[in-house]
């Protein structure tokens, strides 16, 4: 494999001089990350009064900014061809402008699994295949065996959704496609009751085009059906999850996202909020002693 290095700079300034140079450096990052924080939230207040997707809102705004500003547009470093790709990745996602508002693809969903299950409306007959391309592959974020049967096992995928396998890994089934957000940071199968599998959606990562989730959903027939909790989110709040784990002891399962870690104590039918900030990574209970868990932890917000 061929990699390349960057050549390394030497300063050769006295000790004070680098010293200042980099107080005024931090001291600029600082003053920037602000001023673009105090316009994301500007436009976010924006959109809410207006009943709007605040990204919707912003993309508008930074084109205008530009558009006053064309110089920028050759100008190295000036950020206008990282917006234009997060331009392009929003725009083809809008109707008429719009992307949707926070929260639609949820609340469609619920709706549709409300009409389902009261019989107003029926699955079709038609049957779809695959066109291709086969030559690449996805990203798998999660597993998850069932604790009775090892042949059954679950796989969550980064935008693929959760699959389902019963013979030990040789074929797979997709079961979540028509939930509203199909990355599958974590997943767990009850230690108490093998047919609660319990998902937490959303990619856990910084990337600008990760794949939001809409918080926990929970299914208690081994994955046939689906129903949210009481942990929800909309899906362009960028929210994720980076596992689910269940004590193999008592059954209590721990989720750790990307603002802080959550605990249930009934098979994941409603959960706790025992952490509030920062990334949670994983979780792993000491074996014989079902009150000490360990878990790792990076990150100092929410994202």
């Amino acid at each position: 494999m061929l990699a390349r290095f960057r050549p390394l700079l030497v300063d050769d300034r006295p000790p004070g001089g680098r010293v200042a140079a980099i107080v005024c450096g931090l001291a600029a990052l600082l003053l920037l990350s602000s001023a673009i924080a105090s316009r994301e939230a500007g436009a976010a207040d924006r959109s809410a009064a207006a009943g709007k997707n605040p990204v919707s809102t912003w993309i508008a705004e930074k084109a205008a900014w530009y558009e006053a500003r064309p110089e920028l547009l050759e100008q190295r470093g000036s950020g206008w061809k990282p917006f234009q790709r997060i331009k392009w990745f929003q725009e083809i996602r809008m109707t008429d402008g719009e992307l949707p508002p926070p929260g639609a693809r949820l609340r469609a969903w619920l709706r549709k699994t409300e009409l389902e299950r009261a019989g107003a409306v029926h699955r079709g007959g038609s049957s779809w295949f695959s066109l291709g391309p086969i030559n690449f592959a996805g990203r798998m974020l999660s597993l998850a065996f069932d604790p009775v049967d090892t042949d059954i096992v679950y796989a969550g995928s980064a935008g693929g959704g959760l699959w389902k396998s019963t013979d030990n890994g040789h074929s797979w089934t997709p079961i979540t496609d028509e939930l509203p957000s199909l990355a599958i940071g974590g997943v767990a199968v009850s230690p108490n009751d093998r047919n609660v599998v319990v998902i937490g959606t959303g990619e856990a990562t910084y990337n600008i085009d990760r794949i939001g989730g809409v918080g926990i959903l929970r299914s208690t027939d081994a994955g046939a059906t689906w129903n949210t909790t009481n942990v929800t989110y909309a899906v362009n709040s960028g929210h994720g999850f980076h596992f689910i784990e269940g004590n193999p002891m008592n059954g209590t399962l721990l989720a750790g996202s990307t603002a802080g870690l959550w605990r249930s104590e009934n098979d994941g039918v409603s959960w706790t909020q025992v952490k509030t900030e920062g990334h949670f990574f994983d979780a792993k209970w000491k074996p014989g002693d079902p009150n000490v868990v360990y878990t790792v932890r990076g990150g100092s917000g929410s994202a």
